[in-house]
């Protein structure tokens, strides 16, 4: 008996193995270059204080705050996008429409949002105007109101942008147009970092961290007189965002620099400093009952507004529009679900006094409570699964066709081809 097989019958089979290894290869890389660079936290909040003769009058369409509007969300950037387009993906992303003027790439403006739900309240449009003259869209961009445009700001890794809605211009909510101060009032540090001394004053601009021996890096946060002043935090040259891990060591000097400029690229017209030297306790003389956990709850906060220069409303600069997407977002106390364990200096709790008009016992807020909001929506990484977890099944779904396709010509080729055939 003589086994015969077809002559050349392995080059159709390793065509086909060929161009599925080249389809696999593009898919991944496809699907590799899809991926995010990095992801920021975007949150949406009125705590806007209405001004009373504007209630008085009537000409108020929303009389009362309407509180957090979208909580803390993970958003995924890519490489080049700016304030704007993270925030349209999210609007999106929540199937929440809007209207601006600009574009996302230029003189971008948020002018309302449109057709979403606060709990069971279902709200037309809320933009512009509609709390009183004073009134629109602000964003800061970790804590600090910007001097123009967000689509001038590129996003990195971590950032945490607020869009926060201002009754008086920003006054309400942090941002004081007549304030130049760049002015620190306070160090916020969770209580498990340790303790600084001496107590806070703002007259004292040197100060000692006492940490743990086991502890490796801390977070901190500068409350603020006026949050149109950027505040920076470093160690030498090196420098870390809003309650990032700041790595410290027995002898590290933190320093927090804050610089208050009109416009953006201006020289700054007001500035402050504070050195704080970290001590490490030895670990013989840490003990579970140390002084270094004395925190309650918190609802101080150092939350800024929107971002703004003079024409964030679009192109027009006229007084009453001062406040449109410029940096004007402060929070106050009470928004819903965030509580921290932040101390002040002394060990106590509080939200650092504003001297702003019209802010009254609206506090301006923790963006350390923003930060652990995010815990909402899943440890901060919910919000990515809804845009991502799309993206993860059209590849696996693609490369399980690819892998199947394959496996099937092999089948179909070795059953043609392959196969022996008995020839008497």
């Amino acid at each position: 008996m003589n086994i015969k097989y077809k002559k050349n019958s392995w080059k159709p089979l390793t065509a086909i193995i060929i161009f599925a290894v080249l389809l696999v290869t593009f898919t991944t890389t496809a699907f590799a270059q899809s991926l995010p660079d990095g992801y920021v936290t975007i949150g949406f909040v009125d705590n806007g204080v209405r001004l009373q003769d504007e209630l008085n009058e009537g000409s108020v369409d929303f009389p009362t705050k309407l509180g957090e509007i979208i909580a803390p969300t993970k958003v995924p950037f890519y490489d080049g996008e700016n304030i704007a387009s993270v925030t349209l993906r999210l609007l999106d992303m929540k199937s929440i429409e809007y209207a601006y003027t600009g574009s996302p790439d230029s003189s971008f403006y948020l002018s309302c949002i449109q057709n979403f739900k606060v709990g069971q309240k279902s709200i037309a449009t809320f933009g512009e105007f509609d709390a009183g003259s004073g009134s629109g869209w602000m964003v800061t961009l970790n804590n600090w109101f910007i001097n123009m445009s967000a689509s001038e700001f590129p996003v990195e890794d971590g950032d945490i942008i607020r869009w926060q809605y201002t009754c008086q211009l920003g006054a309400d909510i942090g941002c004081d147009w007549s304030n130049q101060s760049a002015k620190i009032t306070n160090v916020l540090i969770d209580s498990k970092y340790g303790t600084i001394s001496p107590k806070f004053d703002s007259s004292i601009k040197n100060y000692t961290l006492t940490v743990p021996s086991n502890v490796s890096s801390v977070k901190m946060e500068a409350l603020q007189e006026n949050y149109w002043a950027k505040v920076t935090y470093r160690v030498g040259n090196t420098h870390y965002k809003l309650l990032r891990d700041i790595p410290v060591s027995n002898g590290t000097q933190i320093i927090i620099d804050s610089a208050f400029a009109e416009y953006a690229g201006g020289a700054p017209t007001d500035t402050d400093k504070i050195t704080i030297a970290v001590s490490k306790k030895s670990s013989s003389s840490t003990s579970a009952g140390g002084d270094s956990s004395r925190g309650s709850t918190s609802n101080a906060s150092a939350l800024g507004a929107n971002q703004s220069n003079n024409n964030i409303h679009g192109e027009t600069s006229t007084s009453s529009d001062k406040h449109r997407n410029t940096g004007s977002n402060g929070i106050t106390s009470n928004e819903q679900g965030l509580t921290s364990n932040i101390v002040q200096s002394d060990g106590s709790l509080s939200g650092g006094s504003s001297n702003m008009e019209g802010v009254g016992s609206n506090l301006i807020e923790s963006q350390s409570d923003f930060i652990q909001a995010s815990k909402q929506v899943g440890d901060m990484k919910t919000s990515t699964k809804e845009i991502s977890a799309n993206n993860n099944a059209v590849f696996i779904f693609i490369l399980a066709v690819v892998i199947a396709l394959v496996i099937s010509a092999a089948i179909i080729f070795y059953l043609k081809y392959y196969r022996p055939r008995h020839k008497e």
